[in-house]
């Protein structure tokens, strides 16, 4: 897979995993099926609120499409990075994050 349609194939495979049609899809985020095709093909873009039905509908995150795509095209690495680990931070315990901190401690005065 290219990195020139990140998102069209981030839905067709959470689709295909899920054993879904491009029909059965379409009709859950209330798209045409010709529509759904070119935006897997790359055509096409869905708005805002048509990719958020898709993801809600694939249980794929939107932030993780975008952090991919700025990672792999080296461009807002940073920013997209930052993103990515507050994402993720969310979804840990404390002392997950009591763990995560210590290490970021470590690595900071291993760097100096």
């Amino acid at each position: 897979m290219g990195n020139t349609n990140i998102l069209g194939n981030t839905i067709r495979q959470a689709r295909m995993e899920k054993g879904i049609t491009q029909e059965g899809l379409a009709e859950m985020v209330d798209i045409t099926t010709i529509h759904l095709k070119h935006i897997e093909g790359g055509q096409g873009n869905p708005s805002i609120n048509v990719l958020f039905k898709l993801a809600k509908a694939l249980d794929f995150s939107v932030d993780s499409i975008i952090a991919e795509k700025d990672i792999s095209e080296n461009d807002g690495l940073s920013e997209a990075l930052k993103s990515n680990i507050l994402y993720l931070l969310q979804k840990c315990t404390p002392a997950e994050l009591r763990l995560i901190a210590d290490i970021i401690k470590d690595i900071q005065k291993n760097r100096e």
